[in-house]
């Protein structure tokens, strides 16, 4: 498979150094995987980097790449997951191990974190619609679900129940909860949606917000999927991610999921919500907000 090209009109770039103290910084590493900055917490979101190939997905039990997530994660103050397949929850009790961070997210999150014996201060079970103060931000778990992404169905539905033990294979990564994650910082408001579907009612509580990092896996199989999600939130900056094929190695180049339609979605994107500006980033692609203004620095 080739490696896809993002219109210049829409790349975001590479994060350059030297973002003043009170900005709001953002960067991709592939999936659904974020990191924020802002002041002086590091906040990830669905840390995912291994990236497992496919045979092994299938077939095999899954590793850490340790190496990886060492490097590309030196740093964290807190970790929050929006639902706990392998591709967002299999890297997070390393890193929290390495690095401290906090981990909060669903009772299946937490039960993969103590199958890896994460220490019980470090796994947060999160409550939805409960503002948290996570260092310098505020988090919010919003209720949501996962789109029918293979064969018009959710994969592997359910929950992780006590604490299984590494290495596990994919089918026993659940999804348990699944949340829109809401994360306020000075006064911007991102919103992180890992999964191609959402209840209605529980988006039009969440409004209207500056950021919305948006997946795009499954998004074919949700019903009406742009006008809908647009409407409730009306973004200023949209930010696409999970539209990468994550059984490609992490270094081997940007290259697109099965059945993503991008075209389509610029297409779509157009004409539902003309005024939010499009901002796709490649793989380690980042960007700095100005907090109190809501608007880009670089």
């Amino acid at each position: 498979m080739a490696n896809y090209t993002i219109p210049e009109k829409y790349r975001m770039g590479a994060l350059p150094g030297g973002a003043p103290h009170g900005a709001l910084t953002l960067q991709w590493f592939g999936t659904a995987a974020f990191r924020l900055t802002f002041k002086d917490t590091v906040l990830l979101i669905d840390p995912y980097v291994t990236r497992a190939g496919l045979f092994r997905i299938m077939f095999l039990r899954l590793f850490v790449n340790e190496a990886l997530c060492r490097e590309l994660f030196p740093r964290a103050d807190h970790i929050i997951v929006g639902h706990s397949h392998c591709d967002h929850v299999l890297d997070v009790p390393h890193i929290a191990r390495e690095t401290g961070a906090v981990v909060h997210g669903s009772t299946s999150t937490a039960a993969v974190c103590r199958g890896a014996d994460l220490p019980d201060p470090q796994i947060h079970e999160a409550d939805t619609w409960r503002p948290y103060e996570i260092g310098d931000f505020r988090v919010t778990f919003v209720p949501s679900k996962h789109s029918k992404v293979v064969l018009n169905r959710v994969p592997y539905p359910g929950h992780i129940t006590g604490a299984p033990r590494p290495p596990l294979k994919t089918r026993d990564y659940k999804h348990g909860d699944t949340y829109m994650l809401l994360v306020e910082a000075g006064g911007m408001r991102i919103l992180h949606l890992g999964s191609a579907d959402f209840h209605d009612e529980e988006l039009e509580r969440v409004g209207p917000v500056d950021i919305f990092l948006m997946g795009l896996a499954g998004r074919g199989s949700t019903e009406n999927f742009m006008p809908r999600v647009m409407a409730h939130t009306r973004p200023r900056y949209l930010i696409p991610q999970h539209f990468d094929n994550f059984f490609s190695p992490f270094r081997k180049g940007l290259k697109l999921n099965h059945g993503v339609a991008l075209d389509s979605f610029f297409e779509e994107a157009a004409q539902v919500c003309p005024d939010s500006q499009i901002i796709m980033p490649d793989i380690l692609d980042g960007a700095a907000f100005d907090p109190q203004t809501g608007t880009r620095i670089f």
